[in-house]
């Protein structure tokens, strides 16, 4: 207990008269917090009772398929042999052509999958082979120099040829934000609205990935859509402000819009951030020498789309404000 006291007594109470005493670095625990980091994604990762359950679920589901339909055969064979052998053809045409679909659906979401991880470790001559465009190989090769380190053989890479199939890209947003300003203006109601919204976005969508040499299935537009939401709903306020810029969300120029241009404003502008956010997932390479598309010169062909379906884009004035 004496000891105690002594202990707490020289970390507490400081003699000026004394010997300076260097302080002691206490080494910060950061091995600790990192193995902590590192178990978390583990724990997480460990599937939960709901998904084990519907697991076995769906394994019971094709168990008592499958056995009802051995008994369904075999109980035709048993009326007729012709009955029996028709019946085992379909299912084994309906047997194949799902195995077809699962597998096709799984090659292709590998296949987005590796498009993501490959972001993270660029390399050239493979991304060229993902992209699926033979003029651009052969102008890759015309440029790429031997003695180029790895980060400028990248930094050309972007600017040199993945910006091309960015100019596509842009075009096809441009495009579809247009087609989907001009139907939601001239749509009449809200249901018709959501529907145009969702079905031009869908093919916008298979269209810019296509760009990019990713052909999408069920599963992995699914996936891709779940991601573009997730990066929608991540960001932040202060990349809202940028994307969309005070110049053409600011209250003076709504106010001007009717309100089935503005309706239509609306839309193409929100079909062209979830263009953008298809097109950032879809890219060989994250954007880091290139300049990420903007929204100015976007609003301007809006507007003139606009102007084009709904010939009284702009509210007309009062006869109070006329005079």
């Amino acid at each position: 207990m004496s000891s105690y006291n002594n202990d707490k007594s020289k970390l507490t109470y400081f003699d000026p008269d004394s010997e300076a005493i260097e302080p002691v670095q206490l080494e910060e625990p950061a091995d600790e917090v990192q193995h902590t980091l590192a178990e978390l994604p583990t724990k997480q990762s460990k599937k939960r009772p709901f998904k084990r359950w519907l697991a076995v679920a769906l394994v019971l589901l094709l168990v008592a398929v499958g056995v009802e339909s051995f008994l369904l055969i075999a109980q035709s064979f048993q009326q007729h042999w012709v009955l029996g052998s028709l019946w085992t053809a379909a299912l084994g045409l309906l047997v194949a052509l799902l195995l077809v679909f699962v597998v096709r659906e799984a090659w292709l979401l590998r296949r987005l999958k590796q498009r993501w991880q490959q972001q993270q470790k660029p390399s050239p001559d493979r991304l060229l082979a993902g992209l699926k465009h033979p003029d651009l190989k052969v102008a890759w090769q015309q440029i790429d120099q031997y003695y180029w380190s790895d980060e400028e053989r990248i930094e050309r890479f972007e600017l040199d040829i993945v910006s091309r199939v960015d100019q596509q890209a842009q075009r096809l947003i441009s495009k579809r934000s247009a087609e989907a300003a001009a139907l939601v203006a001239v749509s009449p109601s809200s249901v018709a609205d959501m529907v145009l919204l969702l079905w031009r976005s869908q093919r916008m969508m298979t269209d810019i990935a296509r760009c990019y040499g990713i052909e999408l299935g069920y599963w992995s537009r699914v996936r891709l859509w779940r991601q573009v939401l997730t990066n929608l709903a991540y960001a932040g306020i202060s990349e809202l402000a940028v994307d969309f810029g005070a110049q053409w969300l600011s209250a003076e120029l709504m106010t001007k819009l009717s309100a089935r241009a503005g309706q239509g404003l609306g839309a193409g502008l929100l079909t062209a951030r979830l263009g953008y956010q298809v097109m950032n997932l879809s890219r060989p390479i994250p954007f880091k020498y290139c300049k990420r598309p903007g929204y100015g010169r976007l609003q301007k062909d809006l507007l003139r789309q606009l102007s084009q379906v709904v010939p009284s884009i702009y509210k007309r004035r009062s006869s109070t404000e006329s005079r």
